[in-house]
């Protein structure tokens, strides 16, 4: 069993081919939407909601069943038919193609796995489990869905903005202040949609960080000069030990 390196793809724009149906068709076209990517879909049969997709011309549909030189020119390819053997040409060819390609409940034939994922907002989490327990996914999926309440998307959104703010200020806080500006009070504004009222909170605290951090650097600064302008001053006979008999 291969170690899976956890990346996100960019797939805004990007060719993706999906060959399977129903429910699972579903799902994995509606994620490849939401990420942007340009969908074709090959399989004889589609449910209403692909029918409703078809229709309104978000996603390309062949009719069919695979054939070969149907993934040439795919970034990334999805396979999971009932048909084991149509699986492993289409992800052989997919390879060939140069493509991406995840074969649905078949992981020695994947180039990647789908994580189980919880979004709130742009955030997004993943849970991955190397492909061993799909069952071990989901179930910490879920419980990670109890405790990423809806305020976590909103938490996201004060702080980029608030980084966009201080970005263009050029201020730069150190690390820790950032969480230390997380404290109780300002994530009860969040939790209340005070949103405004949050971001000018952890904005001003921030700020006042920075200010502080610059002046200990700029008063570390002052002294450190002060002792080198002063050891430069000094005279060898002003505290330097002479050998014995060497000239004054």
């Amino acid at each position: 069993m291969p170690k899976y390196y956890p990346v996100f793809l960019n797939l805004a724009g990007k060719p993706a081919v999906v060959l399977c149906g129903g429910r699972e068709a579903e799902r994995k076209v509606a994620g490849l939407l939401a990420s942007g990517a340009r969908v074709t879909l090959i399989n004889p049969e589609l449910t209403p909601e692909l029918e409703r997709l078809a229709g309104e011309g978000a996603i390309a549909v062949e009719r069919r069943g695979y054939l070969s030189g149907d993934l040439r020119g795919a970034y990334l390819a999805i396979v999971g038919t009932e048909d084991r053997e149509l699986n492993h040409r289409a992800a052989t060819e997919a390879r060939q193609e140069g493509a991406l390609v995840n074969t649905v409940d078949d992981v020695p034939y994947c180039d990647f796995i789908a994580p189980a994922t919880i979004e709130r907002g742009d955030l997004t989490v993943a849970v991955s489990t190397n492909g061993k327990s799909p069952a071990m996914a989901r179930r910490m999926r879920e419980e990670l869905e109890a405790y990423l309440t809806p305020d976590y998307g909103d938490l996201l959104q004060v702080l980029e903005r608030v980084r966009s703010r201080l970005l263009r200020r050029k201020v730069r806080p150190r690390p820790d202040a950032w969480q230390e500006g997380m404290d109780p009070a300002f994530r009860a504004l969040v939790r209340q949609g005070a949103l405004s009222e949050a971001q000018e909170r952890l904005f001003q605290d921030l700020v006042r960080a920075a200010a502080q951090d610059w002046r200990l650097k700029s008063d570390a600064a002052g002294w450190c000069t002060k002792i080198v302008e002063a050891a430069a001053r000094q005279s060898p006979s002003d505290g330097v030990p002479q050998r014995q008999g060497a000239p004054a």
